[in-house]
């Protein structure tokens, strides 16, 4: 159903800002849309991620990550996969794309000012998960520093 209303909405949310923001990746693009494996300009393979995020201040919006799949690009692949806690995703130097769905975690945004584009909000850091261990299980939780500062004086 198409609301004529949605332009209106649209501008009344907040946009991004460089910072602190959970993410959640929405979609993993391996292969363009006819089926051919994705390419960067200089030829090499690599893998586009959609992410739907939202800052501290409110700001939500869509972000398009891209990873080329070479190894001086390596580090940025296991940014990620420990974004996630999920180290297995990146086993022998091979990205389980597949395992990357729908996985929530945390993000620096800054804003991108490359020479001949527009500026716009982009992924500076992946936040490792803070791997938390119990007696009956374990799980693992986005990296939430929030609560590490109390300001609160105590006399």
């Amino acid at each position: 159903m198409f609301s004529f209303n949605s332009e209106e909405e649209s501008k009344a949310k907040t946009e991004l800002t460089a910072g602190p923001a959970n993410i959640e990746i929405i979609k993993v693009y391996d292969t363009n849309q006819d089926g051919r494996p994705l390419l960067s300009k200089n030829g090499n393979r690599m893998v586009r991620l959609l992410l739907k995020a939202r800052d501290d201040m409110g700001g939500e919006g869509l972000i398009n990550e891209y990873v080329p799949l070479i190894p001086r690009m390596k580090w940025k692949a296991q940014q990620i996969v420990e974004c996630f806690g999920m180290p297995e995703a990146f086993a022998k130097g091979e990205l389980n794309t597949e395992a990357l769905m729908k996985k929530k975690g945390r993000v620096l945004l800054k804003l991108d000012e490359s020479p001949g584009y527009s500026p716009k909000i982009a992924v500076e850091q992946y936040i490792a998960a803070v791997m938390i261990h119990s007696d009956t299980n374990s799980n693992v939780m986005p990296a939430d520093t929030s609560s590490d500062f109390d300001d609160e004086i105590p006399f």
